[in-house]
């Protein structure tokens, strides 16, 4: 501390700079904030009792802190085992009640304006990861976050549309039954806010063929809940064309089709008649037939 006080009189503030610099004792190290690959990252630090210890946000183009250009956010922490949670590209989902991990959550966007009154928007593509590491009060721990989906995707392919596709110019999905909220403690495990919970998107959408496809992103499914999808297809000026639902159920055994994280469910419609569904990887696809999908 002599040491500290003889420095900061010859050279200002640097010295208490350098000296909190070093007390720094946990840094997550997150290679897609290096790489500018994604569009945000937070990282949310909670003790054994669940209380929030740290916290770190930082959005594109990750230039305001060096070291977070670096891919680090670094704490200083007490020793002690801690539930380190790290979520990415963030921009389209909302975290609220973050102080304690009993409360805290994400969840999708609300749209106040919809005619829908708990119409909530499309989430963000989010990553996230879970770590549990031991911090000492001497030396430094670093962890690497290996980041995983976190959403998955529906594709609905309709085969011979059942109604003229000629002047359709947007897509209007209603999807209710489904997730639109997501407690930190329970990982993947999905929750809404009430039984009316539903989420919206208006899509551009020009069909050339009786055969088309349509795609959003979902939070993973509730448990034994089936989502159900209503599709009002409209013209360029709102006028309404068509309508089609569709519930998600296994065709064999009419049982909820769950979507897991990073997964993507492909969902096949002849008429008004699902023919086939598929859940597969995210980068995966099934053969279509003998119809192109266009």
């Amino acid at each position: 501390m002599g040491c500290c006080a003889v420095l900061l009189a010859l050279g200002g503030w640097s010295c208490t700079h350098d000296y909190f610099e070093d007390q720094t004792n946990y840094q997550l190290f997150v290679p897609e904030v290096l790489d500018k690959s994604v569009s945000d990252c937070r990282v949310l630090v909670y003790d054994q009792s669940g209380a929030l210890a740290g916290e770190r946000y930082a959005g594109a183009p990750f230039d305001d802190d060096t070291r977070i250009a670096s891919g680090l956010f670094a704490f200083r922490l007490p020793p002690g085992r801690y539930t380190v949670y790290c979520y990415v590209n963030t921009a389209g989902v909302e975290f609220d009640s973050p102080g304690s991990l009993a409360s805290a959550c994400f969840r999708q966007i609300r749209l106040e304006e919809a005619e829908e009154p708990e119409a909530h928007s499309q989430p963000s593509d989010v990553f996230w990861e879970k770590l549990a590491p031991d911090v000492t009060f001497y030396g430094l721990t670093i962890d690497t976050a290996v980041l995983e989906r976190y959403v998955g995707r529906v594709t609905v392919r309709f085969r011979n549309f059942p109604h003229p596709v000629a002047g359709i110019a947007r897509s209007r999905l209603c999807a209710s039954q489904i997730a639109t909220r997501q407690p930190l403690a329970a990982d993947t495990v999905t929750a809404r806010n009430t039984e009316t919970d539903c989420m919206l998107s208006v899509d551009p959408l020009a069909p050339q063929s009786q055969d088309f496809e349509v795609e959003h992103v979902y939070f993973p499914s509730l448990e034994g809940v089936p989502m159900d999808l209503r599709f009002r297809f409209l013209g360029s000026g709102g006028e309404f064309r068509a309508e089609m639902p569709v519930e998600l159920r296994d065709k064999a055994t009419g049982e909820p089709l769950r979507l897991g994280p990073g997964q993507r469910l492909i969902v096949e419609v002849d008429g008004y008649t699902v023919i086939r569904t598929a859940l597969v990887g995210w980068d995966e696809d099934i053969e279509s037939g003998d119809t192109d999908i266009q």
